[in-house]
């Protein structure tokens, strides 16, 4: 298996746990992209950070990190309180 493959099913594989941990539902794929809904805008929001964060800490393919144009970037992101407002 290629390292691309191997990331594939990787991604594909963290994206369908973190789904049924909230309460999302699969429509569809493609490659890399998925088409999803969830019960809830809560559900979806705390996916994608959680989805965000994990992919951060996969085990990815040696092979695939250390590619001449793959780099590591980090961001820091101040802390802000959010209010929803209607």
């Amino acid at each position: 298996m290629g390292a691309m493959d191997e990331a594939i099913r990787l991604h594909h594989m963290l994206v369908r746990k973190l789904l049924a941990k909230y309460h999302g539902y699969e429509s569809a794929t493609e490659g890399d992209a998925f088409i999803m809904g969830f019960h809830t805008a809560g559900d979806a929001l705390q996916f994608a950070t959680d989805l965000q964060e994990s992919l951060l800490t996969q085990p990815w393919p040696r092979e695939l990190l250390e590619y001449h144009l793959v780099t590591t970037t980090w961001a820091k992101v101040r802390e802000r309180a959010f209010v929803a407002r209607r």
